[in-house]
């Protein structure tokens, strides 16, 4: 992680350099890949303020505090960064808990109504590899299924060839 420290109207120490890397050291723990982070102290009047930005992934998260001691500028600008970040990963385990959910409970509504159309499920897993269109269409000349799935490298779309008669096939393309 790289934390950049600028300073505004003070002298950057290195017991005060050392203090702003410490506490940094909290951020790697909710955010896996963070790209950048930077820290402006400055003075305003008689305050000490302490800014951080933090880049990650595309999201940009930014925290200020001011304070009469430069050191608690740093403690109060890192507790408010580490709420935020908290709030963030927690607002991701939710999104990802709701997408898992919604797609269980689409796989359950859609053998309900199988069911309910008295046809009987045979579920099949089928691996799908990249490969040109020659190649599966060799592929499927030697092979008994009426079918063959697999994802064009050409165009890195999935594609199925469907046998019509013999030696005619059908191509189909999907879009997303």
């Amino acid at each position: 992680m790289i934390v950049n420290i600028t300073t505004r109207q003070m002298k950057l120490t290195v017991q005060l350099r050392n203090y702003v890397y410490k506490k940094a050291e909290k951020i790697k723990k909710y955010l896996n890949r963070v790209v950048n982070t930077e820290l402006v102290l400055h003075i305003e009047k008689h305050l000490y303020v302490a800014e951080v930005f933090i880049q990650s992934r595309g999201e940009h998260i930014r925290a200020k505090e001011k304070a009469e001691d430069v050191y608690s500028a740093i403690d109060k600008v890192m507790d408010k960064l580490v709420k935020q970040l908290k709030k963030y990963k927690e607002k991701l385990k939710e999104h990802r808990k709701d997408k898992r959910h919604g797609r269980k409970s689409t796989a359950d509504s859609l053998e309900e109504k199988i069911r309910s159309l008295n046809v009987d499920l045979i579920p099949k897993k089928m691996k799908v590899k990249a490969m040109s269109v020659e190649e599966a269409l060799s592929f499927m000349e030697t092979s008994k299924d009426d079918f063959f799935v697999f994802v064009n490298s050409d165009t890195d779309v999935i594609n199925m060839f469907f046998r019509k008669e013999q030696k005619k096939y059908e191509i189909i393309e999907f879009q997303m």
